[in-house]
């Protein structure tokens, strides 16, 4: 009978708890998002952003390149530091490969993500159980030099290194590459065809950039994943899909593994 909450034409009142802002103001609020999250979403790319808005994204964008520097740096630091991994860790064990040129940090194995020029700008864990995470971001801290909490009361990590277009590749190209996935499926690939060379994309979302990045020519064939667990589910299989249009832009052939247990050539 009393509503206690106003939208205007130029933004919101709350006469409950006094707060009021613009549609910006709102978003942040309800979703605990910044600024230049929040512009992002009510379609700053649909149109030229000028003004406050404008430097708001910009300095948001600033931030997160020296952050993804700032942990490509980190990155770097954690693979110098890393011993060269032996065959009996679990994983290496389960999936029947050797450590080729993984190194161990604490338990987990260590991998390098290397850029079109041969640096380092991440790099991947891998659990003895297979959990996977690549390099994240230092927790943020605001110009007192205290933590940047979010609306949970978590710490705030800033952006990860890099990862698009990164790639590990085993062995030299001398007529034949093959482009997969995982670090255990490229392992195992290699250990069959060692005069191919072996291009590990990490992921089927960063199949196509590092296709683009790397522009392999000759004999080259995708080994995709076959997610047909996700298929059951949701009705697509990622894996092949995504392999299947990178191939498409070489015309390049692909091959998955059919009626196994797991998803990928390794299982």
């Amino acid at each position: 009978n009393s509503p206690s909450f106003v939208v205007y034409d130029d933004g919101y009142h709350c006469f409950g708890c006094g707060a009021h802002g613009d549609a910006i103001d709102f978003i942040v609020a309800m979703d605990g998002c910044s600024k230049a999250d929040a512009i992002e979403r009510l379609g700053a790319n649909d149109f030229a952003l000028t003004g406050p808005e404008k430097r708001i994204i910009e300095d948001r964008d600033r931030s997160r390149a020296e952050e993804r520097k700032t942990a490509t740096a980190m990155a770097a630091r954690r693979w110098d530091a890393a011993q060269p991994a032996t065959e009996d860790h679990p994983y290496l064990d389960r999936k029947m490969v050797l450590p080729h040129m993984a190194r161990i940090d604490g338990k987990s194995l260590l991998l390098p993500v290397y850029d079109r020029d041969g640096e380092i700008m991440s790099v991947q864990s891998i659990d003895r159980d297979g959990g996977k995470l690549f390099q994240w971001g230092e927790y943020l801290k605001d110009g007192d030099g205290n933590f940047v909490l979010d609306h949970n009361g978590k710490k705030m990590r800033g952006s990860g290194a890099p990862t698009k277009g990164g790639r590990l590749n085993f062995g030299i190209c001398i007529g034949r590459t093959i482009v997969c996935e995982g670090f255990a499926t490229g392992l195992a690939v290699f250990q069959a065809m060692k005069h191919a060379r072996v291009m590990v994309a990490f992921d089927c979302g960063n199949l196509l950039p590092v296709v683009q990045a790397m522009a392999p020519t000759g004999n080259v064939c995708f080994i995709a994943d076959n997610d047909h667990g996700t298929q059951e589910r949701r009705g697509v299989n990622p894996g092949i899909e995504k392999a299947t249009n990178a191939a498409s832009l070489i015309e390049a052939g692909v091959w998955w593994p059919k009626d196994i247990e797991g998803t990928d050539a390794a299982d």
